[in-house]
């Protein structure tokens, strides 16, 4: 899929980076999360004004809007977990959540991040 950043940052002389790329995997056929035809193109503005914590931090509607495709109560796996957005999504969504982060530094800003949710400790 692609996700469209109406929002992005222009670069003089050169195209504006206005997408990323998703990739998506599972281990064998995803059985239908839902009856509805998904868009291949999801558009979400970064959102001004918002400090983010992690320089390609993803905005949470995004990632709500692309776990459409998973069952509730599924389990995702983000192997570049940064700031938790990921995580965020899944708990607000109903589903489980697996991550992985390199960074000390960022998997301490998640861990802070997801306590702060209501009802959520590590």
């Amino acid at each position: 899929m692609i996700w469209d950043k109406p929002t992005a940052r222009p670069s003089k002389g050169e195209f504006k980076k206005q997408c990323e790329f998703v990739l998506v995997g599972s281990k064998g056929k995803l059985a239908p999360a839902t009856d509805r035809c998904l868009p291949g193109v999801f558009r979400h503005s970064i959102v001004a004004g918002v400090k983010r914590v992690h320089l390609t931090e993803k905005p949470v509607p995004l990632l709500r809007d692309l776990l459409q495709i998973t069952p509730e109560g599924g389990t995702i796996l983000d192997t570049f977990a940064g700031s938790a957005t990921t995580a965020q999504a899944c708990l607000e969504t109903g589903r489980h959540f697996i991550g992985m982060e390199l960074s000390n530094t960022y998997f301490e800003i998640a861990c802070t991040r997801l306590q702060n949710l209501a009802g959520w400790t590590i």
